[in-house]
């Protein structure tokens, strides 16, 4: 009785203090009746100031008196004021008006929620920040935020500049927009920068921009733009003017390889001297004691490597293919493209090209596909890798064919035009001069591309330095280089010229005719054609083999007969002659007498020191003293080198003095000169070195 007597009290109480007036409010409230409601709320105000404003708050948010700034305001009030109710009141304003903080905080909820409604109604930037400041309580804050950043974002983009997204991050730095806006600030400002692309625009954006990422492609193009021509001059030029740029170091380096394209000691000694501020100058010690290195190609596993002088392996076997170091750079391969490698083992040319031909005058003939194209030691393309085809003539000039045209035109190693495009043909120039053909026909060039004899032959020919063989109307005459014409064109051709005997042969018909080095005849009367006259025909010491009525004798230098025709065959001329009796080959001296039996299957003079001997299908070699130095056991037997004789049993080769000494033995697959005295010996999957004067051996030491 007590307890219910206590809770009576406890709501007469309530209902004095809060008053009918509230009471009738929610009554006429949930009757939306809002004229009585909000009448009765207002009136409340000053004595129940939070539950007053929750029920007006409840009036404005209803569709038929709608006032959201009023719904706003009176719900903060309502907040603010809940405070001032006593706490042993609260209970009962629960169950009767199902009010009390929740109900409160869950109505600013729902009045944020209309005032959005209606924000999204004109969307803005300054609308969603209001939002944000008004009602940074709202569960719509984040979602207002991410509406603001949108909008302010497009906007940005709208201006296309880096102002505007500077103001943006500036503004909102934690957006979600952030890492994209940043991303379009740092391009808007690399392109405001370097719109016109000036050496001067890159310039300023390297000065004021440093964290930009693009801040290393404007390095770079500052460089391309500062070195146009790639030359020496402005390599250096960039190397001096920007010393923290990123492409400095590789300035410097263009420096030194463009300079260093003809290399040698004084070349290195000449570049310390000029470029005293050259940063690497420990390289340029290291490569000037690796100059003089000679490293020896040898293969192994089938990968090719170098080694030294010492047999020491030096860059160990990789590549596929590996040329012989020349002027500090060698032509390697790898994986079926080639490049080019120092003796540090450095790429110094890319690993891009189907094929690079060896350097001449410092230039290389490289391939792609079915493009030809020109470099230099640095790998710079000289002649862009577009035509159909490129010859290296020596004396720095090259002959070029274009794609779309059948002939060549000449031009320097640097690519300047020296000629049209005219030439059929045109071989290397030797000695400053080269055989070309033109429409008109042959004709002989200096290397200024003049005419030292004019195209207008059917052929060219040097038999010597100055002597040259013409060809017109179907026959061969004789020429001096300076275009002077010893002979008329009444010959079928002629000998090679014998530089000791200052001699040679002309053919005519069936007939030969005796020349000297100035066209002219040793004597008049002409000799009977032969198979193989111009190898043994000429003259040696005032003798010559002829033939006549099918029988061979000798003549002297006045064309008359000096051992009477009786041979079936001689050879040339030596100690002794070569000769055929009964179809087998003996040796005769100058009277015709027998030297050597004859039961030899062929007889071959070599140079001035001795014969190659036939029989039964095998060679050897005999000295002018008839002595067999070479025993006749080989398949081949030729003159190496002058003064050496290349041997084989038909698998492995192996070489002999001209005294008979075995210098090699037997057991290569290939023998072929080096560098000077030094031959390169290949056998199966390895390779050695001899050096012909020391008579010893290089292997790589395993």
């Amino acid at each position: 009785m007590t307890r219910f007597l206590a809770i009576i009290l406890l709501i007469t109480l309530s209902n004095s203090v809060f008053g009918n007036k509230i009471k009738k409010g929610f009554e006429e409230l949930n009757k939306k009746n809002f004229y009585n409601a909000e009448r009765y709320f207002t009136k409340s105000l000053k004595k129940n100031t939070s539950i007053a404003s929750f029920g007006l708050t409840k009036i404005y948010l209803s569709n038929d008196w709608r006032n959201l700034d009023s719904a706003y305001r009176l719900i903060l009030q309502a907040e603010t004021s809940f405070s001032l109710i006593k706490v042993k009141q609260r209970p009962n304003l629960k169950v009767k008006y199902d009010f009390d903080s929740l109900a409160i905080q869950a109505m600013k909820q729902r009045v944020s929620e209309e005032i959005f409604k209606n924000y999204l109604q004109n969307p803005s930037e300054l609308i969603f920040v209001e939002f944000i400041t008004k009602n940074d309580w709202s569960h719509l804050v984040p979602k207002a935020i991410h509406l603001r950043d949108s909008i302010a974002f497009n906007s940005a983009e709208q201006l296309k500049s880096s102002v505007a997204f500077a103001e943006f991050l500036a503004k909102y730095p934690n957006s979600y927009l952030r890492e994209t806006a940043k991303y379009n600030f740092e391009e808007f400002q690399y392109l405001e920068f370097s719109r016109k692309g000036k050496i001067e625009d890159y310039e300023a954006f390297i000065n004021c921009c440093e964290i930009n990422p693009h801040f290393e492609d404007a390095q770079n193009r500052l460089f391309e733009l500062s070195t146009p021509d790639k030359s020496l001059a402005s390599y250096h030029e960039f190397a001096k003017k920007y010393p923290k740029n990123r492409n400095a170091e590789e300035a410097w380096r263009m420096v030194y390889k463009l300079f260093m394209k003809e290399y040698s000691k004084e070349k290195f000694l000449e570049f310390k001297e000029k470029y005293p501020d050259y940063p690497f100058v420990n390289e340029i010690e290291e490569d000037l004691k690796l100059l003089s290195a000679t490293f020896y190609p040898f293969v192994q596993n089938g990968f090719y490597g170098y080694f030294d002088k010492e047999g020491k392996t030096i860059i160990a076997p990789q590549y596929d293919h590996l040329g012989v170091f020349q002027d500090g750079l060698a032509v390697a391969s790898k994986n079926d493209k080639y490049g080019l490698i120092n003796k540090k083992n450095q790429v110094v040319v890319d690993f891009v090209f189907d094929e690079i031909l060896e350097f001449v005058d410092a230039r290389g003939i490289v391939f792609k596909g079915d493009s030809v194209g020109l470099i230099d030691r640095s790998g710079r393309e000289v002649v862009p890798i577009i035509y159909n085809d490129i010859i290296t003539l020596g004396n720095g000039l090259i002959a070029v064919k274009e794609k779309s045209d059948s002939n060549y035109f000449i031009s320097d190693i640097n690519f300047s035009p020296k000629t049209a495009a005219v030439f059929e043909e045109i071989q290397e120039f030797k000695k400053g001069i080269s055989v070309v053909k033109t429409k008109d026909g042959f004709g002989v060039l200096n290397t200024n591309c003049q005419w030292l004899i004019p195209a207008a032959f059917e052929s060219i020919r040097f038999l010597n330095d100055t002597l040259v063989e013409y060809g017109f109307a179907g026959k061969k005459g004789l020429r001096t280089l300076n275009n002077l014409k010893l002979t008329e064109a009444i010959y079928d051709e002629f000998s090679k010229f014998d530089a000791v005997e200052k001699q040679f042969i002309a053919k005519q018909g069936t007939l030969i005719f005796y020349l000297n080095d100035q066209g002219k005849l040793l004597f008049e009367t002409p000799m009977e054609y032969f198979p193989n006259a111009f190898e043994v025909a000429l003259f040696y010491k005032g003798i010559s083999v002829f033939r006549k009525k099918g029988k061979y004798g000798l003549i002297d230098a006045a064309g008359k007969e000096y051992l009477k025709p009786t041979f079936d065959a001689l050879g040339r001329p030596l100690v002794a002659i070569p000769a055929i009796k009964d179809q087998k080959w003996g040796i005769v001296d100058w009277k015709g007498r027998s030297i050597l039996p004859y039961e030899f299957d062929n007889i071959e003079t070599i140079g001035y020191f001795g014969f190659i001997v036939e029989k039964n299908g095998l060679l050897g070699f005999m000295d002018q003293g008839f002595r067999l130095t070479i025993p006749i056991s080989f398949s081949i037997v030729k003159v190496f080198e002058n003064d050496y004789l290349l041997v084989s049993n038909g698998t492995k080769y192996g070489l002999y003095s001209k005294k008979g000494e075995l210098i090699i033995p037997l057991e290569y697959d290939l023998i072929k000169v080096f560098d000077g005295d030094c031959l390169s010996l290949i056998k199966e999957n390895e390779t050695a070195y001899y050096f012909l004067r020391s008579k010893m051996y290089l292997k790589p030491i395993k």
